[in-house]
């Protein structure tokens, strides 16, 4: 569906977005993050994953606002809010990819007796 909407919206071509689309590769945070709350879905937020990795000395950016937020904020026209909180997330995910923050932490931690 996607792709068909974007093909519908001039983003790219088909063949394009097909390979945009299935070239990709994906992780997911929530369940890479799952060791890091007792494999537990519940509580396995990014923000906690984030708060794991600064506990253990990894530099993570601070998350601006909350998720159940993001409605009232819509509903009050606050659209700058949004923006910022969604910002904030995608660079908190970005840092916790790029320093490899989920691995270290459970190296950290293991090598501490800690899981």
């Amino acid at each position: 569906m996607l792709i068909q909407k974007g093909v519908e919206y001039s983003v790219g071509s088909l063949p394009d977005l097909n390979k945009l689309w299935h070239d990709t590769f994906t992780i997911d945070l929530f369940q890479v993050g799952l060791p890091l709350n007792n494999m537990m879905f519940k509580g396995n937020t990014l923000e906690n994953i984030a708060n794991k990795a600064r506990e253990h000395g990894i530099d993570i950016p601070s998350t601006y606002g909350r998720g159940e937020d993001v409605p009232r904020w819509y509903e009050e026209g606050k659209y700058d809010e949004i923006v910022k909180h969604l910002k904030a997330d995608l660079e908190i995910m970005r840092c916790i990819d790029l320093t490899n923050a989920v691995v270290k932490v459970l190296v950290q931690s293991s090598s501490k007796g800690n899981i």
